[in-house]
């Protein structure tokens, strides 16, 4: 079969989760063996082609094991994404699956894209701007809200990262549980435990200034992160004996309302204690993670949270929100806390800096439980998925 998969957002080159899933679920497809002949352990016949759409008059460029991929043909638009996102939005045009005789559609975000008569599976993350409309803009809550409900409607399946984000699909956005599949994405094999000695791990520690102990967070600063009661819980942290050396590392971006972090940076009593990093590519992030006390990841909603995870690949102990996702992602091998109370969260880290077998408990567990998520896997259901459609 010809899978076409948009890959427009990564013409940003951007490392958000959304690009994240996109490229390692891109990666995981191409590299899998072949198309399931049956769905009950079937046996494996040909392998898929693949068409990468993408356009925009600026791209970072797609990986060379892509466009060099015997099985993948780019299809690369040099037109401003506004004129195309509109013409797909408005008049459905031009069918860009039936003029490339594509068979399906993969689409793991809800950007508008005129599939035609060809079945379109859509990954939808989460439905975050339905329950916190204050923490998006008017225009961005007004593109959620329309391209979601309508791609949802439009598509044959729509994959759901958790079995949160599932009910949250079948309840706002009415469409039936058994078009719902969940598939839990990937943790890519970069992000794991390196030794403690690691030469990598000390050469970027020193890099970056970091010859003290640090919690560590990775993700956006918009208002559903909770970045500013991080900050606030920390200043409670810094209270502990066990805490006097040490500094909270963020590792993120600004937002478009990101006010509450500034006025919690200005306000805290600790700041020349508070780093942050931006622009961190993936292999530099697995040495942060290696090198931190604490994660911390103390997030109002997720639709399923890949940080918390990638940190657990790398042994280190998390502390998290026990709001949506969450729970059902990292179960009982994070401390879970109340992401409104900031004196639990503050309580939460101290307990794993000052009590070693908390720390080595949380550390075998997540551990254990980051391995539970794979990429040959997330694409292997997803193959399974195709082979379910009429062709």
């Amino acid at each position: 079969m010809t899978v076409l998969i948009d890959v427009r957002l990564l013409g940003t080159g951007e490392y958000s989760g959304v690009e994240e899933y996109t490229r390692h679920l891109v990666s995981a497809l191409i590299s899998a063996p072949g198309t399931p002949t049956s769905n009950v352990g079937g046996s494996v016949g040909a392998p898929h082609r693949f068409l990468l759409f993408t356009s925009g008059l600026r791209q970072v460029p797609l990986p060379p094991a892509w466009t060099c991929h015997p099985r993948v043909e780019v299809i690369n638009w040099h037109f401003p994404n506004k004129i195309i996102d509109a013409s797909f939005r408005f008049f459905n045009r031009p069918a860009l699956a039936e003029r490339y005789h594509a068979d399906v559609v993969l689409s793991p975000h809800f950007s508008y894209l005129a599939s035609g008569r060809v079945p379109l599976i859509l990954t939808i993350h989460d439905l975050s701007f339905f329950h916190y409309p204050e923490f998006f803009s008017l225009r961005q809550r007004l593109w959620h809200f329309r391209s979601a409900s309508l791609q949802a409607r439009r598509a044959a399946h729509v994959i759901a990262d958790s079995a949160f984000t599932k009910s949250d699909i079948i309840s706002l956005l009415n469409i039936p549980a058994e078009r719902v599949p969940i598939i839990f994405p990937g943790l890519s094999p970069e992000f794991k435990l390196l030794p403690a000695d690691s030469p990598e791990v000390s050469s970027c520690l020193r890099r970056r200034g970091l010859s003290f102990p640090y919690l560590l967070f990775v993700g956006s600063f918009e208002p559903r992160k909770n970045v500013d009661g991080l900050i606030r819980a920390f200043s409670l942290i810094k209270k502990d004996s066990a805490a006097r050396d040490l500094r909270l590392v963020l590792i993120g971006g600004k937002s478009w309302r990101d006010d509450a972090v500034t006025r919690a940076l200005h306000a805290s009593p600790h700041r020349d204690d508070i780093i942050i990093f931006k622009n961190i590519v993936p292999e530099e992030r697995v040495l942060l993670y290696n090198g931190a006390s604490v994660f911390v990841y103390p997030s109002f909603f997720e639709g399923f949270g890949f940080p918390p995870l990638e940190a657990q690949a790398c042994g280190v102990p998390v502390v998290a929100s026990d709001r949506t996702s969450l729970p059902e992602v990292l179960g009982n091998s994070a401390l879970l806390v109340d992401p409104w109370e900031i004196n639990k969260l503050a309580d939460a880290v101290v307990s794993i800096l000052s009590d070693k077998n908390v720390s080595r408990h949380l550390r075998e567990k997540g551990i254990a439980n980051a391995k539970r998520f794979s990429w040959p896997c997330t694409a292997s259901q997803i193959l399974n998925l195709i082979s379910t459609l009429p062709h």
